[in-house]
Formats: C-alpha cells, structure tokens, sequence
C-alpha cells in the first residue's frame, strides 16, 4: 500500500519482481501478485531518496541524499531476495575540512547508477552544501576545499561497493552544479553531465579523459561568486537536468539554456 506521493522516480521489473524506493525506504514486491517480498528502511525524510532503483547481478542499487546541514548522500547495495544490506558508499570523502562539519551536507545520486559488463559500477555524484554559502561563512564557507566526492564521476566494485576511481568535475562548488546524469555507456568510454552544463567522456580503461564539450549559456559560472550582482548561467535549474542518449555514435543531451 504505497501512494503516489510517498513513491520516489520509478521503479525496476526484474526477475519476477518490482523494485522501488519511498522516501525513506527501498522495496521489493512480487510482480504476479503486489505481495511485499521485503522493506528495508535506509534514511529519514530529512535525507531522503529521490532515485529509481537500478537492478544487476543480484544487488539492488539505490541512493540517499544530504539534503540538510549535516546530511551525507549514501550510496547503498541490498541484496534483491532479502533487502539485506550488502554495502554502503559514503558519497562525501571523511571527514569534511574546517571548522564547520555540522554546517556543510550534501552528496548523493538524483539518477540511478550504470554498470558495466566487468562488474564496475558507475554513478554521478550531487553537489555540497549550502552551496551559495551563508553571509557567515560566504562562498561555501563551510566546506573549504574540493569537497570531494562532490560533483564527481564515482567508478566503484559493484559487489564490494569498494571506490576503483573518480574524477571530479567541479572542485568546490557554490554554483549548485550536481553532477547527477545517469553515465552512459557508449563502447570503452562513459559520458557524465549535469547542471553545470558541460559533457564529459572519460576512457574507461585508461580513466583519461577523452572530450569536454560545453553546451548552453554560459556566464559567471566558475571561481568564486562576485560581490555585485550578476546573472549566472547554467542557473540553479539549468545545464543537463535530466537523463542522456546515446545511439549511431551520437550522444544527445537534454539542456535548460
């Protein structure tokens, strides 16, 4: 008995089963019947999830978010018979620096994961926050430094949860650039994107990256904010939103300009 609102982006059809996620949980339940095969409670709605849960090699894959002060975006394996969980990823590098770790949150995946044929495990990582920062501590005060695993490609074991290598693609943002697209698989190469409206191809055997290409407007979009007022473009809602294609060696790509 779930309702609309408390169902979160989606859901997996898998092996006889239907995968999804609450705000607070994930859930399996058997496709013939609705009977709830498992429950397994992840966080709270302070911190919720707001993924569709991703299916493979037995593993459910979903994601929490850090959406308050505080609050650390988890990336989470259950095992798809029992709801068991088999590992978790903090998406936020321990510790945070400063002086101020109970003021800085954020991390984790608004889009499911992709996983390769060799068991590698690819997911975009959110931005820190608060990103704009406080007239206390200005220009993401709270967070000095990289902020890693912010607004990162995140490449892990699948079966252990165990991190193989990232790249990060905008060190400290105050810009609330999430690097969230679902990464798309396309031969040897997987293409990340997000709201700070670049598009980038790493070779995933080398880790290289192969191509940057910037797509809609852009303006005051890197270094520190001004102290005058300025338009910022991407805007908080702008750059790549939502999830990309790839076919005939293209890659198409969904931009707020």
């Amino acid at each position: 008995n779930f309702t609309t609102d408390q169902l979160r982006d989606g859901i997996a059809v898998v092996a006889g089963r239907v995968f999804g996620n609450t705000e607070t949980s994930a859930f399996a339940l058997d496709a013939g019947t609705g009977r709830q095969l498992w429950l397994t409670r992840l966080t709270t709605r302070r911190n919720p999830i707001t993924i569709a849960p991703a299916v493979g090699d037995g593993l459910v894959f979903t994601s929490t978010t850090g959406q308050v002060p505080g609050g650390r975006g988890m990336l989470v394996a259950l095992d798809a018979a029992t709801g068991r969980v088999r590992w978790r990823f903090d998406t936020i590098k321990e510790p945070w620096p400063g002086e101020y770790p109970q003021a800085a949150g954020g991390g984790g995946l608004w889009n499911p994961v992709s996983i390769d044929e060799d068991g590698r495990l690819y997911a975009g990582n959110s931005n820190p926050g608060p990103w704009g920062g406080t007239p206390e501590l200005p220009n993401g005060g709270a967070f000095p430094g990289p902020a890693l695993y912010t607004d990162s490609l995140l490449v892990l074991d699948a079966k252990t949860g165990r991190l193989l290598w990232h790249d990060q693609v905008t060190p400290h943002d105050v810009r609330d650039y999430d690097f969230q697209a679902t990464p798309l698989l396309a031969g040897d190469s997987v293409i990340g994107a997000g709201k700070g409206g670049r598009v980038i191809a790493w070779d995933r055997k080398s880790r290289r990256r192969l191509w940057t290409a910037s797509v809609g407007l852009h303006r005051n979009d890197v270094g520190p904010l001004p102290r005058r007022t300025v338009s910022v473009c991407p805007g908080l809602l702008g750059g790549v939103e939502t999830p990309m294609a790839f076919a005939d060696d293209r890659v198409f790509v969904p931009v707020v300009d």
